[in-house]
């Protein structure tokens, strides 16, 4: 392979792409540190190996394979950090020991000075601290996110006790109403009742008035149709002729019909007085 040929070669490019996805915030927080740890070493082994070969001789498929196994690789990490399935980082793995397997192929001259542990070291230790400012930043939003919800919590346990106060306050209020609702209600009844009873009381006392009063005129009517008839009777014995007499006589009868006729009337307005009094007694009696 000529030298420009192998200078140019897509490897490097895709070497790149691949370091660059590694250094990325992103794939530092979700990649396990043993992960980046066998990447970022592979690689950089990889570029060393790769700064040492001599281009003239090395066969060209053996930088293809290189080129595809880094592109694999960066598809399979672009893939976990798209769904977290730590299946792609296995296959990731097997890519970059197959771009290893061909790299250690590579012809390069012999020196111990190679490759740089010194700096493979600095890299790790590196990684381990990003990864721990990861963690620590990480730490630092759930310890808030945890204040924030113990804060939320003491909100809510207090509007939840707020709400109960409220509540009681409620049913006390209910409480109050209903026995006010009570004491009026039978406030209202027993006023009713008093005032039933002292109406039928004294409609009772004037229908016994006014029923005493008929009795009464009654009475006087039947003792002066009497007397009248006395003295209609006397009258004719007086006189003693049945044609002097029968003048008379039609008089009697017309007092003695006037008479039976009041009598027929009093009882009637007494039975209609005393179905009154009855039906007031029966509504009085009556459930309210």
């Amino acid at each position: 392979m000529k030298a420009n040929e192998f200078e140019n070669h897509p490897a490097f490019e895709k070497m790149n792409q691949l370091k660059s996805r590694l250094d990325e915030a992103e794939t530092k927080e979700k990649i396990e540190l043993d992960y980046l740890d066998f990447y970022n070493t592979a690689i950089d082994y990889i570029d060393n190996k790769l700064k040492f070969t001599i281009p003239v001789l090395t066969l060209e498929p053996d930088l293809a394979t290189i080129t595809q196994e880094f592109a694999n690789a960066l598809a399979q990490i672009n893939n976990f950090i798209g769904n977290n399935n730590a299946g792609h980082l296995n296959n990731a793995n097997s890519n970059i020991n197959s771009a290893l397997t061909r790299a250690k192929n590579l012809p390069t001259p012999y020196s111990k000075g190679d490759f740089n542990f010194s700096k493979v070291i600095s890299n790790f230790e590196d990684s381990l601290k990003q990864k721990q400012n990861i963690l620590e930043e990480k730490n630092k939003e759930v310890d808030l996110k945890i204040s924030q919800i113990e804060a939320e919590l003491v909100k809510k346990d207090e509007k939840i006790i707020l709400l109960n106060k409220l509540v009681e306050q409620k049913e006390q209020e209910i409480q109050n109403l209903n026995a006010s609702f009570q004491n009026e209600f039978n406030t209202l009844k027993t006023n009713a009742n008093q005032k039933f009873e002292e109406d039928r009381t004294t409609f009772r006392d004037e229908i016994d008035m006014d029923r005493d009063k008929i009795d009464a005129a009654t009475d006087d009517i039947i003792e002066n149709l009497k007397t009248k008839l006395d003295e209609a009777k006397t009258l004719v014995n007086v006189i003693g002729n049945v044609g002097a007499t029968g003048n008379f006589q039609l008089i009697a009868n017309g007092h003695k019909r006037s008479a039976n006729i009041f009598r027929v009337l009093a009882i009637l307005f007494m039975v209609v007085l005393s179905a009154i009094c009855k039906y007031r007694t029966n509504c009085a009696r009556a459930p309210i």
